[in-house]
């Protein structure tokens, strides 16, 4: 099993600054194949697992947070990465049937997102990464 997670992104940092994805993660055609289609039981699996990890996360928000500022210092970096980081989670307020609708809503906005795949063109266009 292979999972990348761009904690970059995750923090609210982009390449030169752009912000071309709008999606609240990547989720392409290709990995929804792998999971053998929307419906699957291993689409299934995904999205439960999913929901589990922002429900955790939702859990321990303030904590990650404080780990981050104390990571990055007194630098306006972590700082800003923190708060962009409640930013992302402020949704979530412990709810288990709130979390399912966030997670839901989230995998909607990324499955197939037509900003993902502009962005996926512009890296292959200037940075030679293909999609």
């Amino acid at each position: 099993r292979l999972v990348h997670i761009d904690f970059g992104y995750m923090l609210g940092r982009t390449p030169g600054g752009l912000n071309f994805e709008d999606a609240p993660f990547k989720l392409s055609e290709e990995y929804v194949r792998v999971l053998g289609g929307v419906g699957s039981d291993a689409w299934v699996a995904f999205s439960t697992a999913f929901t589990a990890g922002l429900h955790a996360i939702a859990a321990e928000l303030h904590e990650v947070q404080t780990l981050l500022a104390l990571f990055f210092g007194d630098g306006a970096f972590g700082a800003d990465a923190a708060r962009k980081l409640g930013d992302r989670f402020s949704d979530l307020d412990g709810d288990p049937r709130r979390t399912v609708a966030v997670a839901t809503e989230m995998i909607r906005q990324a499955h197939g997102s037509e900003r993902a795949k502009q962005y996926d063109w512009y890296q292959w266009r200037t940075n030679g990464i293909e999609p």
